[in-house]
């Protein structure tokens, strides 16, 4: 085997490869968009219930209200900050 066809061969594959690649990000990027909705909702949504509680008692009243569940205390901190930013940008 010639050294061009062993080249012509591994840029055949590689270009399969990166097409497949190009694919997942192209997925990727539209799932991602809707994930973002949700998060900017979750955030919306744990900031409107942290303004029911007083100053200083949301820290422990999100700690109870997350008990039991699948999302952790960062997370929600992370959702929340994210929503207040995007807020902040729009307006």
């Amino acid at each position: 085997m010639t050294i061009a066809v062993t080249i012509f061969k591994k840029e055949s594959s590689a270009r399969r490869l990166v097409a497949g690649a190009v694919d997942a990000h192209k997925s990727f990027l539209g799932h991602f968009e809707e994930a973002k909705k949700y998060a900017l909702l979750a955030g919306f949504l744990l900031n409107k219930a942290k303004a029911l509680f007083d100053h200083g008692d949301w820290s422990v009243a999100l700690r109870g209200l997350l008990h039991g569940t699948d999302m952790a205390e960062r997370t929600a901190q992370a959702y929340m900050q994210f929503a207040e930013e995007a807020l902040a940008w729009v307006c």
